[in-house]
């Protein structure tokens, strides 16, 4: 995790630990709406051994950005360089979800702080957090679900996923949030966080309307944290207290496997 050297509070520290902590795995005792079941397999339409495989590759790609040190700055040639081989490997593997959800958190790394951007490289975290949100969202449920062994058990629903599968979708929408969040506050922010053009008209009361929705399933999926900011975000129940957002970097620690 990473360590912020601004003072924040409890609260602040609580949210920024939920925002870049994509290692925090739900339980069944995080969400009432999603049942955890281990038995299913941990991503849709990737066998298990198909899995490892892109695990390890994925691995040796994010690998050099798991930093020794919180204040210690990535070069951004190790983050493009990680860039590639994660683009590399969703060219050859394009429903690969996690792929998209770390190249997002590597993109956020090289575009936020003061690092800057060369003009070739074009990735959009937040259009790669919607292709894996995409790629992540099971259908809704049309049956009752039962514990018996039937066709219909062995494939992820709306309420019932593998605990991988489940963290990895509360990942990629407390990301989403996030820049959501961020985004809301200054049309500036809107352009440097490369939002889609369809966004970048919106007032800003409905990016932070946005990012409350996905902060919400955030929750919903297993983050307790980001069911909490999608009440402090809810325009209809806002609480005092927001996040001190000087010390929020963006550089999502924590990248998924």
């Amino acid at each position: 995790m990473t360590t912020i050297s601004n003072p924040l509070s409890t609260n602040d520290s609580a949210v920024l630990s939920a925002l870049f902590d994509a290692e925090s795995s739900p339980s069944t005792n995080n969400s009432t709406t999603i049942t955890l079941d281990p038995s299913l397999p941990h991503l849709p339409s990737i066998t298990t051994t198909d899995l490892q495989s892109l695990q390890s590759r994925e691995l040796s790609a994010i690998q050099p950005l798991l930093r020794p040190k919180p204040t210690e700055k990535i070069p951004p040639t190790t983050l493009r360089t990680a860039i590639t081989k994660l683009s590399d490997l969703i060219t050859e593997n394009p429903h690969y979800a996690s792929a998209y959800v770390n190249r997002a958190q590597a993109g956020r790394m090289l575009y936020d702080g003061e690092q800057e951007m060369d003009g070739d490289v074009s990735i959009s975290p937040f259009t790669d957090l919607s292709t894996a949100i995409s790629l992540l969202t099971p259908p809704p449920s049309t049956t009752t679900i039962t514990t018996t062994a039937s066709s219909s058990s062995s494939r992820p629903t709306s309420n019932r996923l593998s605990p991988h599968h489940a963290r990895l979708l509360s990942t990629a929408h407390t990301h989403r949030a996030y820049i959501l969040y961020k985004a809301s506050h200054s049309h500036t922010e809107i352009e440097s966080l490369r939002l889609p053009p369809h966004l970048r008209s919106k007032p800003l009361q409905d990016l932070e309307e946005l990012a409350s929705a996905d902060f919400a399933l955030g929750g919903r999926y297993g983050n307790e944290v980001a069911r909490e900011m999608a009440v402090r975000t809810n325009p209809y129940a806002k609480m005092c207290g927001g996040i001190v957002r000087g010390a929020i970097r963006g550089e999502l620690e924590g990248f998924v496997l």
